[in-house]
């Protein structure tokens, strides 16, 4: 299968292949039937082997300019004008599992990153190669495939009155006592948003007559991610995790809410059933330590702002002006300080001691008090790089 490989890597670019490769992601479903018979390619599903890679892959590959709209299976994605669709209503650990929740032999293909090679169901290339419709009465979304079979038709595909009753009783045998379960079985990972289909009063007195009424006056519509807040905070990292439905870590201070996301702390409106309240000092460990840069003169330190204003080793500062804060900085953000590259530059490694001392504990780069423990040693980095100035 040199060919189709070839022509898989070919599509993907070899970037896209090498991100994929680095998450040790599958591939499955249509691209790889429309790689096998040479159809057209409207999109790729990507499927992971655990929550922790497509979190990843959202936080270091794939930023938010890429996304285009988010379900509660999907994130979809805009890159290099191919759309991917990462999928996270379940995690697999072999091609096998993710085949088990597919309707259609035909789709049941797969790519594994982790092993780079193809992996096929017994029948994935006889039913292409005779464009038949084979029903899989496991899969977990019978309603959706009924959908999808007039797509099929319109390719070429036949489907027997056996799988069309299959699908019929899959979809009879389906519990739906509530709209969670109704919009979880209409919700496909394409874009479609069907919570905005239904009144809230169902939320509450769920009657299915009612709902399928509501349904015929309305129509599935897609939930751009331009016209989404990134919700509770306006943060990427944060509105991802809700998405992923990660467990959140809160903590409350001065009567509001914050998390913490990557190194920042972020205020949060809403609190929501995945959110965990916690202890401040599980997610702020304080004393804290900070640094800042400052003029070094006959062994004394002062501030490059304010020429006058002088910090002393094991002694507190305080700003002269209360509105105006000390600046500090983590350790490795200092490379882009103003004055880094000043030769007579001094490193403090500053002391805070509770979450008090900040403005705004949301900026981390002010404070209105602190200690100064010691000046920190120079690296053969920082000596290098005034060298070569």
């Amino acid at each position: 299968m040199t060919y189709e490989l070839k022509k898989l890597k070919n599509f993907l670019g070899e970037e896209l292949y090498n991100i994929l490769k680095k998450y040790e992601c599958f591939i499955a479903g249509g691209f790889i039937r429309n790689i096998f018979t040479n159809s057209e390619v409207n999109d790729i599903d990507i499927y992971f082997r655990n929550k922790s890679s497509i979190e990843q892959l959202l936080m270091d590959e794939f930023r938010s300019n890429y996304l285009f709209c988010v379900t509660k299976k999907a994130i979809t994605i805009e890159y290099e004008k191919k759309t991917l669709q990462l999928i996270f209503i379940d995690y697999y650990q072999d091609a096998d599992s993710i085949f088990g929740s597919f309707d259609f032999t035909c789709c049941m293909g797969a790519f594994d990153f982790k092993e780079e090679r193809f992996i096929f169901y017994k029948d994935f290339m006889k039913h292409n190669a005779q464009r038949v419709l084979k029903f899989n009465s496991k899969t977990l979304f019978p309603i959706i495939s009924a959908l999808r079979i007039n797509k099929y038709l319109e390719k070429g595909y036949q489907i027997s009155r056996k799988s069309v009753i299959e699908i019929m009783l899959s979809i009879n045998a389906l519990k739906i006592d509530s709209l969670e379960e109704l919009t979880s079985q209409l919700g496909g990972m394409y874009g479609e948003n069907v919570d905005d289909i239904f009144s809230e009063s169902l939320k509450e007195n769920f009657d299915i007559n009612k709902a399928l009424k509501e349904l015929q006056e309305k129509e599935f519509i897609y939930k751009e991610i331009e016209n989404v807040d990134f919700g509770n905070s306006g943060s990427y990292e944060l509105f991802i995790k809700e998405t992923l439905n990660d467990e959140i870590k809160y903590f409350e201070y001065q009567n509001k809410s914050y998390i913490k996301c990557g190194s920042e702390i972020v205020e949060i409106k809403e609190i929501k059933d995945n959110y965990i309240k916690c202890d401040m000092n599980e997610i702020l460990t304080f004393p804290m330590i900070k640094y800042k840069i400052v003029k070094k003169q006959d062994n004394r330190y002062f501030s490059y702002y304010d020429n006058s204003f002088e910090y002393f080793l094991n002694k507190e500062a305080i700003p002269k002006n209360i509105h105006s804060g000390l600046y500090i900085s983590d350790k490795e953000k200092l490379v882009s300080n103003t004055y880094y590259q000043n030769e007579d530059k001094a490193i403090l490694k500053c002391l805070i001691e509770s979450a008090d001392d900040f403005y705004n504990i949301t900026n981390q780069g002010q404070v209105k008090r602190l200690i100064v423990i010691g000046e920190e040693e120079r690296s053969d980095e920082d000596e290098s790089s005034n060298i070569s100035r």
